[in-house]
């Protein structure tokens, strides 16, 4: 995540993650003193993202499975694990060649492994085929529901503190990673990982980490706090097997903690990424946790440059009070998330002090449960739809704009508006609305039954999304003045601390209300004051949408007397005409052989034109821009900067272009 505009995911555990296998998942299972804590688990992905299983990386295992097989022995997962036993399932039948190959490989090296280590079962009975040596249980079937994405064969593998292995198709490297299994009732290993953390600038936690770590023989385990990569983002301190974090500045730290016993050591790493809600901020609280929700909050981030875009898909990682604007996706059948009426109070508390509210699912306006939340959208969902969504047509903020339709599918819910609510998206081919904009005056809502990320073709997702920010007054928004300025009145300069916001291209500076000059710098020096005057020096701050508030300070000069001021050796006098079309006459002047450079800028501070780069003697010049780029190809209407440059003396001024 970029510091500027952090995008936030689900975090991860970079580490070798341990699964605990219990009842609770917030509950450490272990014996008194002197036994061992355990019933743990690692799921490594080889192949392919488990997209439909329960058990996923880093999870907890919280289920205590268990089944007869066929050797009518009744066994738990704990109970194996309690005797020290490695796990091997096997998922695989008859039909499937790869896993008849499996299955003779594991027939003949069953015999070979010691019973006291390993416990083996698979779902099918290989038996019929001459496969003696492979104990099966039929109540298999449903336990591998929970571990597989659909492909046979399949190998589970469980030890003692890690799930060393879980994949398809590839019984060789299944096998090889067994030592790994087997060592993992000996070493020492993470007990209770603790998930990276989200936290907000001055929020403080404390872990406990007293069961962090295990040691299977039981030694004692000291912990230190053995880095802390950013200081300044975060505070960690270790007091009495409490880990406390203080959240200091915008940023991402990780911590890395130490585990020793004797002989033995283990480190586990713990990302902090701090956020400064006191910036503005847009929050995408994604539930459906579709991939393509990434393309949303990159297109967010270019409209949106005066705030950070935060993405989650944990309803309480962020709060909603102090958001811009919300976005809530609830996914698009089957993979769609029913709201409950404890979340939307949140979110309904958001709209009643005047907030800014999408949310988008292809099931919730009529098919699932409603809530109070989705009367506030004065939107009707009449009917639970078909398979019919290929073209979407814009209405209202969106007339004659169109799109076709990519999602996830095209079973959505149809919509009408209530009351004074506006349809703003519409199904042409199947006539009906499948989008509504609702104005109450307070608060602004648009709720839609396609996802948003679908759209694609004639118009695309950014044209989309502008008209709903702009509809929520949020394009370009905000534009915060410069901080602090001061004055030197015995140097005649003028400096200022940064805007509130990060998007600032440049300052403007005015003296006596007069622009003079356009810096990119936080200070400006003053030419040609005389002593005793009294003078108003103004700054502003400039963005792509246009120009800040000033702030100002009122000053009396007291350098330099006016005989002994310095004549500037080049002056920058202006356009004419200005605004212009299609073409402006700029004129600078030199008392003496300087070097000039003469530019035009856009708004953001990017170079559109460079007109002048050579030595000139001292006179006055004229030279005429025609409205063309670098490229020779026309501008857009707009304000630009005319900016010059020698070797003692720079200016800008702003000059319109119109059309």
């Amino acid at each position: 995540m970029q510091i500027r505009k952090r995008f936030l995911k689900d975090s991860n555990l970079v580490i070798n993650s341990v699964l605990q296998l219990n009842e609770n998942p917030n509950i450490c299972i272990h014996n008194s003193i002197g036994g061992i804590m355990k019933t743990l688990a690692i799921i490594f992905f080889v192949f392919v993202s488990m997209a439909l299983s329960a058990w996923e990386v880093g999870d907890v295992i919280t289920t205590d499975y268990s089944w007869t097989d066929s050797n009518e022995e009744f066994h738990t997962l704990n109970e194996l694990i309690d005797s020290g036993k490695t796990i091997f399932w096997f998922g695989g039948e008859e039909w499937s060649p790869s896993s008849n190959a499996a299955a003779e490989t594991l027939n003949n090296w069953i015999p070979q492994m010691n019973s006291d280590e390993t416990y083996f079962c698979g779902n099918f009975n290989w038996s019929t085929i001459g496969y003696d040596n492979l104990v099966f249980s039929n109540e298999l079937n449903q336990i591998l529901e929970d571990f597989t994405n659909g492909y046979i064969p399949l190998f589970v593998i469980i030890g003692n503190f890690n799930v060393i292995s879980y994949l398809d198709n590839d019984l060789n490297e299944a096998l090889t990673i067994l030592p790994e299994t087997f060592n993992s009732f000996t070493k020492m290993s993470v007990l209770n990982p603790i998930e990276d953390q989200i936290m907000v600038i001055d929020d403080e936690n404390v872990f406990d980490i007293s069961d962090l770590f295990i040691d299977p023989q039981n030694d004692p385990i000291t912990l230190s706090i053995n880095n802390n990569t950013d200081p300044s983002v975060v505070n960690a301190a270790m007091i009495n097997d409490s880990l406390y974090i203080s959240a200091l500045s915008e940023g991402l730290s990780e911590i890395s903690i130490l585990g020793e016993s004797i002989g033995e050591s283990i480190e586990y790493s713990l990302k902090i990424d701090v956020y400064d809600l006191s910036n503005n901020y847009i929050l995408i609280i994604d539930l459906s946790n579709e991939e393509t929700t990434d393309a949303l909050h990159s297109v967010l981030e270019d409209i949106y440059p005066g705030g950070n875009v935060l993405m989650t898909n944990d309803w309480n990682t962020f709060p909603m009070t102090t958001a811009d604007a919300v976005f809530i996706l609830l996914g698009i059948y089957n993979d769609n998330y029913i709201l409950t009426e404890n979340e939307a109070a949140t979110a309904i508390e958001y709209l009643n002090n005047g907030g800014n509210l999408y949310m988008e699912g292809g099931d919730t306006w009529a098919f699932d449960t409603q809530t109070t939340l989705h009367t506030l959208f004065n939107i009707n969902g009449t009917t639970d739809g078909n398979s019919d969504l290929s073209n979407i047509a814009g209405e209202d903020i969106f007339a004659s704009m169109n799109w076709s339709y990519a999602g996830t599918n095209s079973y959505i819910d149809h919509l009408e508006p209530l009351g004074d609510a506006i349809t703003a998206f519409r199904n042409p081919d199947a006539d009906y609305n499948c989008g509504i904009i609702y104005d109450n005056g307070d608060y602004k809502t648009v709720g839609t039954s396609f996802e948003i990320t679908g759209l694609e073709g004639n118009n695309s997702l950014h044209d989309a999304l502008w008209g709903i920010m702009d509809f929520f007054e949020l394009v370009g928004l905000p534009m915060d003045p410069p901080q602090n300025i001061y004055v030197n009145d015995w140097e005649g300069s003028v400096s200022w601390d940064d805007p509130d916001s990060t998007n600032a291209t440049g300052y403007n500076v005015y003296l006596d209300s007069l622009q003079i000059g356009f810096t990119e710098e936080l200070s400006f020096n003053f030419n040609n004051l005389e002593s005793g005057c009294e003078y108003t020096a103004s700054i502003s701050a400039q963005y792509c949408e246009g120009e800040s508030e000033l702030i100002s300070a009122t000053f009396i000069y007291n350098g330099l007397v006016a005989d002994e001021i310095l004549i500037p050796r080049a002056k920058l006098i202006g356009n004419y005409p200005n605004p212009f079309n299609p073409s402006t006459t700029l004129k600078f002047s030199l008392n003496a052989q300087d070097h000039v450079s003469l530019s035009i800028y856009n708004i953001c501070g990017q170079l559109v034109k460079k007109l002048v780069d050579a030595e000139f003697d001292s006179g006055e010049y004229a030279i005429v821009w025609n409205g063309e780029d670098n490229s020779n190809k026309r501008v857009s209407s707009g304000m630009y900067f005319l900016r010059m440059q020698t070797s003692e003396y720079s200016a800008s001024r702003k000059i319109m272009l119109i059309k």
